[in-house]
């Protein structure tokens, strides 16, 4: 198996058959294209969600706590707190774990909410280090927001466009690689992006409105998210590729690495079903948040991306672009480094 989180067919085959007893608290359970789970204990639901990052290396606390409070947001949930396991790489020091919580703590500011605990070690046989998230927050129980509750006909919404986590990761690890790729003007562009990772404000507007159902864009970018969402509401999906923005940036590097900025992780970006689409773009673009109407939810059983080139199927997401990004980067910058030792 490859790098990343496990294929549809396989969490439906070996993790979901194993989930202990159902209970009448939980409210909304753990589903392919959901973000998140609900407990009812009495008064407002407790929201739920836990989410690794293992793909980062710069400012990995402050993206770990906002990807998982968008997971949150996309439920229609208010986060209040989070708990962090931080698991250290060999040969790591207690320095560098004040490094990943003061980034936590600044993400933590932002977002007006609270680290309640966790646990920190240095973890024997890692060679990455390992950032665990769990989000808690509170939803009032007419405003949870769940797949099921997508309609045949809603418009599939999408912020901000394609590969943004990713875009953002490869330029600020390999700032140098991608700077020979890109120049300078689109490096700073990429590293930038990191400023787009958190969709909390797109949430909390597009919830306001009355929209049927979000989910917050992460492994398996686009197309996966799009498949996920789909698949939980039940529903078929017609996608336009030539809607989604790809960002200059992100196409370049894309392109030069053989990526598909599809399948590029795009936390950041925010699907949203939603029955009135074109009045719930103006809306956030007169928030300052771009979007587009991408695709629409239909009742064919069957996902379709539409391109200038004609209908190909979407299938499950079967790992992230990411992965192969990272090491052709890495390869890049070894490659560099060796040029450079025989020229001098």
């Amino acid at each position: 198996m490859g790098s990343g989180k496990l294929e549809t067919g396989e969490l439906e085959q070996m993790v979901f058959p194993h989930f202990g007893v159902r209970r009448r608290e939980v409210v909304l359970r753990a589903a392919v294209g959901e973000d998140s789970c609900a407990l009812d204990l009495g008064g407002d639901l407790v929201v739920m969600t836990t989410d690794p990052i293992t793909g980062a290396d710069k400012d990995g606390g402050w993206l770990a706590v906002q990807v998982s409070c968008n997971d949150l947001v996309s439920n229609g949930a208010e986060p209040v707190a989070v708990l962090l396991t931080v698991m250290l790489k060999d040969g790591s020091g207690a320095d560098q774990a004040g490094e990943i919580m003061a980034s936590a703590h600044r993400a933590a500011r932002e977002l007006e909410i609270e680290i309640i605990g966790g646990h920190t070690e240095i973890t024997a046989g890692l060679n990455m280090n390992i950032i665990s998230v769990t989000a808690i927050g509170r939803a009032d129980r007419k405003n949870l927001l769940k797949a099921t509750d997508v309609r045949p006909g809603d418009q599939m919404v999408l912020t901000k466009g394609a590969g943004i986590e990713g875009t953002a990761i490869f330029c600020l690890d390999y700032p140098e690689a991608c700077r020979e790729i890109l120049g300078d003007r689109l490096l700073e562009q990429g590293q930038s992006m990191a400023r787009d990772i958190s969709v909390v404000p797109e949430a909390r507007l597009a919830a306001s409105l009355g929209v049927h159902a979000m989910h917050d864009v992460t492994e398996g970018g686009i197309l996966g998210a799009a498949f996920e969402m789909g698949r939980a509401a039940g529903l078929g999906i017609v996608l336009e590729r030539e809607r989604i923005l790809i960002r200059e940036s992100t196409g370049l590097l894309c392109r030069e690495l053989s990526l598909d900025p599809l399948k590029l992780i795009s936390s950041g970006s925010l699907l949203i079903a939603s029955p009135e689409g074109e009045t719930l773009v103006r809306e956030l673009g007169q928030a300052g948040i771009p979007a587009e109407v991408v695709g629409r939810f239909t009742t064919e059983d069957q996902m379709i991306l539409r391109g200038p080139d004609g209908d190909r199927p979407i299938g499950a997401p079967s790992g992230d672009e990411l992965w192969p990004g990272r090491a052709r980067l890495a390869r890049w910058s070894r490659d560099a480094e060796e040029k450079n030792c025989i020229t001098k």
